[in-house]
């Protein structure tokens, strides 16, 4: 069996192309793109937000993480706020992991030559979008608190 040829060897950024799409651990394994020395950059229009899913495919090692039995399978790194998040599967099937502040985040994955496989589901959303979710969220708990203390 040959080695895959490595498409982003040495340093730099692997930028997607569209602000909404798919990002495969596999495709990272083989190539090197989205490693820790290439790392993938997600831009999206101003007024957006970049929105990062976990789609696994693995079921989870029972490593602890956090407080959280999970497996380390990356980072989100948003540096106009310094934030430097895991990416944490191994525990559900999909979970919404990371809604940036700016229009800019990088992605590293770590490598895991025949471990856990999965995708991160990427989107650019606007800021609009994100408060009328919250604001939804909001009335729900307080439908559900008024029922429960009224009956």
């Amino acid at each position: 069996m040959t080695k895959p040829t490595t498409l982003c060897s040495g340093s730099g950024l692997s930028k997607v192309p569209d602000s909404h799409g798919f990002l495969s651990s596999l495709v990272s394994q083989e190539t090197g793109c989205g490693s820790m020395h290439h790392p993938w950059l997600i831009q999206v229009s101003e007024g957006q937000q970049v929105r990062i899913s976990l789609l696994d495919f693995a079921g989870g090692s029972g490593q602890r993480h956090g407080g959280t039995p999970c497996d380390v399978y990356g980072y989100i790194s948003e540096s106009s706020t310094g934030t430097n998040q895991s990416i944490c599967g191994g525990v559900t099937s999909e979970t919404e992991l990371f809604v940036s502040t700016s229009t800019r985040v990088q992605i590293q994955m770590q490598a895991r030559g025949g471990g856990a496989q999965f995708l991160l589901k990427y989107d650019g959303i606007s800021v609009t979008a994100i408060i009328l979710q919250k604001a939804i969220a909001y009335l729900a708990l307080f439908v559900l608190t008024d029922v429960l203390l009224l009956g």
